[in-house]
């Protein structure tokens, strides 16, 4: 009897959670929506596109519907990515012979900038300490995780599970001499720019070897050339500023980068530090690690 009466209770609850909000304001997009034609790269956008669009039709779907439906997004640098090849007969049987390494032309959506080169040259030894980078990463990350539940690590544990690639891929193309900063996500990070697994685990755990002796958590890890973890969303990009900043005063050649996610893009301080990049011309790049959606918001229909 009290199943029927919980049962009855969910129905009753869905029922008054209507999507109708949801159409009216894709009408109302639609009425103040640029005039421009709709096409199959230029997609009018409709919250419909996206799901789940709400609280409430989360409820809904997860009661009647558990099943997971994913999102319709433009072509971004992460779906197509894996097109990147090198022709068979191209790759030399040695390790420390260069190769080349060919992208699709539709890979990046640049959002009126220049795209990046579509080709790469690179070695086999090089590949293979990435390949080995990332599942050493993975494996940290995948032990972090097994620790956490086992609630022998307390507070945060932010893990990169599934994003390696951009820390290895930035660590290998930059020096020891200059300088990355990101957000709470930060464990990746640490271990590319020099960090042992042991003081990454150690910090986690609250130990004496963690890499901030135990007192940093998951998201304050500091080594040479690597200046955090920040646990404010948005605050390491205009940090990441001043050390590009440092660099250009003291004549000094190095580059800074400052990374941040989708969801700090909003944020005041990130377009500051923008301006203040440029009016210096400073050696910064800004690297946005974009998820497609903020907490709540798909990207396509964030407001920049």
């Amino acid at each position: 009897k009290s199943r029927r009466q919980e049962i009855g209770v969910r129905r009753n609850f869905v029922d008054c959670c209507s999507s109708s909000p949801n159409r009216r304001l894709d009408q109302k997009l639609s009425a103040h929506s640029p005039s421009t034609p709709s096409s199959p790269h230029n997609p009018p956008v409709m919250l419909s596109r996206f799901a789940p669009r709400s609280f409430t039709s989360s409820v809904r779907r997860a009661a009647f519907q558990p099943t997971r439906v994913a999102p319709q997004v433009l072509r971004t640098v992460t779906t197509d990515a894996a097109s990147a090849h090198a022709e068979k007969d191209d790759v030399p049987s040695e390790d420390d012979k260069t190769f080349e390494v060919k992208l699709s032309d539709e890979s990046f959506e640049t959002y009126e900038l220049d795209p990046p080169s579509f080709t790469l040259k690179t070695t086999k030894k090089e590949l293979k300490q990435m390949y080995y980078d990332m599942v050493a990463m993975r494996r940290m990350e995948m032990a972090a995780d097994r620790l956490y539940k086992e609630k022998k690590i307390r507070g945060f544990c932010h893990l990169s599970t599934g994003q390696e690639a951009v820390a290895v891929g930035i660590e290998h193309g930059i020096t020891k001499e200059d300088s990355v900063i990101t957000a709470y996500r930060c464990h990746g990070f640490a271990m590319m720019r020099g960090a042992s697994v042991k003081s990454i685990i150690g910090e986690l755990l609250g130990r004496r070897e963690g890499i901030a002796y135990g007192k940093g958590g998951s998201m304050h890890m500091f080594t040479k050339g690597f200046y955090g973890g920040n646990g404010i969303v948005g605050a390491q990009v205009p940090v990441g500023a001043g050390l590009a900043f440092a660099d250009h005063y003291q004549g000094k050649k190095n580059v800074s980068i400052s990374l941040y996610g989708d969801g700090a893009s909003n944020q005041g301080q990130v377009f500051e530090a923008y301006n203040m990049a440029k009016l210096w011309n400073l050696p910064v790049i800004f690297a946005c690690e974009s998820e497609l959606h903020h907490q709540h918001t798909s990207y396509a229909i964030a407001v920049y």
